[in-house]
């Protein structure tokens, strides 16, 4: 019977902690050839990247580059607007809805016999995805780049938005620069 208990526990345990609602996945891709030790100012891109959710949402924006500003600053890096800026930083983001369907299924014995029942589940939420590009200015190409996705939550208020943001953006950079591969 110990067992069976202990087992429940942990199995509704590993189902709760699987639907954490906050929990990000952040991915990250760099160019090895470049060598990010020469970097050390940074500007803002000014171009507009289409689809670019940000752009919508003009306090979001503000409050996703100052919390970037934050972390490049703490890391070293010196924000310019010169044009001899080392490197730019291009912050955009894309919602994307995703439709969760679930079917289920029971047997069962009632009077006067078995009756099967079915049935589905649809529900619709929305994907987010923050990309921070670093673009070399000397060979305007993407020289790194992280991505967060998570589910977003429509219950939150403006303090904690701010947070969250600042979870993604540290959680995104905390990578940047990309220490060197041991050969």
């Amino acid at each position: 019977m110990k067992v069976w208990k202990l087992l429940t526990l942990l199995l509704t345990t590993l189902v709760v902690a699987g639907c954490s609602s906050s929990s990000a996945v952040v991915n990250n891709n760099y160019d090895e050839k470049v060598d990010f030790t020469t970097y050390k100012s940074y500007k803002w891109n000014e171009k507009y990247i289409p689809g670019d959710r940000l752009a919508l949402r003009p306090t979001i924006l503000q409050d996703t580059q100052a919390s970037i500003e934050n972390v490049l600053n703490n890391s070293g890096f010196n924000h310019s607007e010169s044009d001899e800026a080392d490197f730019i930083v291009a912050v955009h983001a894309r919602v994307t809805d995703v439709v969760h369907t679930d079917q289920y299924a029971s047997a069962g014995w009632y009077q006067p016999g078995w009756h099967v029942y079915t049935g589905s589940t649809i529900t619709n939420s929305a994907q987010g995805r923050l990309t921070i590009d670093i673009i070399d200015t000397g060979t305007e190409q993407i020289s790194w780049r992280g991505v967060s996705s998570v589910f977003l939550r429509d219950d939150l208020s403006d303090s904690q938005l701010r947070q969250e943001i600042d979870k993604f953006v540290h959680d995104i950079l905390k990578s940047f620069p990309p220490k060197k591969k041991k050969k």
